[in-house]
């Protein structure tokens, strides 16, 4: 079935109804309001280097978008796209003035810049640090520091919290944060290590390369064998079975591209 442009979380609809028997529905709206405006910012520099919006979802804590066309962009101009949505959300914040979207606003560019995996600030270290150190270290690297930022705003969540008695917010947003690192399952990993498999490409020549093997039980999930894939050389994947006699041997981006295909967490026994 073919995925829908733009689709509704069912947990947002149940913080309408929050919203709407707190009384709170009102600024909650003018949130997302403000979420809608911070997209747009992504958009239009996404848009003016050629890419496109394939996919939007409304979520409880954010809208999730898909571009398409992104991958296939320079580093430097994935840097800007990603920096374009807290830019323009600080600007916009600016120009609204003092009221609670102004202030939104602002606080939505100015939270979207933690180096967290999930927000444009992560995707902007990610990015920075692979240009020095490769994707699949600076991938190792990002997610080491935001999970430091997001246990770190747990904790301020925390104190808020026993101040005020009452707000909830920076420990629920944590929360989520470090729920969506925890459940990442490997496509984080995933889309490095594709990065990675596209730059030995083109760096080919001469048709021979280094080569490292790694063994892997047929019913264990692939993503398990992404942190073993070098940055320089190619990686030749062994299949085992219960019985560890060796029943394939598959290549790196074989391997990728099933996962790309099927999910990070796929087993070989689950395609055969």
């Amino acid at each position: 079935m073919k995925k829908l442009f733009l689709s509704v979380h069912p947990a947002f609809l149940l913080l309408i109804l929050i919203g709407y028997f707190t009384k709170t529905l009102f600024p909650m709206l003018l949130v997302y309001l403000s979420l809608v405006i911070h997209e747009l910012g992504h958009i239009a520099a996404a848009v003016g280097f050629g890419a496109r919006v394939s996919y939007m979802k409304i979520m409880p804590f954010g809208i999730a978008m898909r571009l398409s066309g992104e991958s296939a962009l320079k580093p430097k101009k994935r840097f800007i796209i990603a920096f374009a949505g807290p830019i323009f959300s600080i600007v916009t914040g600016i120009l609204f003035g003092k009221g609670f979207l102004g202030g939104a606003n602002i606080a939505l560019g100015i939270f979207n810049l933690l180096p967290v995996m999930t927000l444009d600030g992560g995707k902007m270290f990610f990015i920075a640090v692979s240009a020095f150190s490769g994707s699949i270290r600076g991938y190792n690297i990002t997610k080491t520091v935001s999970k430091i930022f997001a246990v770190l705003l747990f904790l301020l969540g925390a104190a808020v919290l026993y101040v005020t008695r009452f707000n909830v917010s920076f420990v629920l947003v944590a929360a989520f944060l470090i729920y969506r690192l925890a459940s990442d399952c490997g496509y984080g990993r995933l889309s490095a290590v594709q990065s990675v498999l596209d730059y030995k490409q083109k760096k080919s020549s001469g048709g021979v390369f280094k080569t490292k093997t790694v063994s892997l039980s047929m019913y264990a999930p692939l993503r398990r064998i992404l942190k073993y894939i070098p940055e320089r050389g190619i990686c030749v994947i062994h299949i085992l079975d219960e019985n560890q006699h060796l029943i394939a041997s598959v290549s790196e981006r074989d391997a990728v591209d099933i996962m790309l295909k099927y999910g990070a967490g796929v087993s070989y026994s689950d395609i055969k």
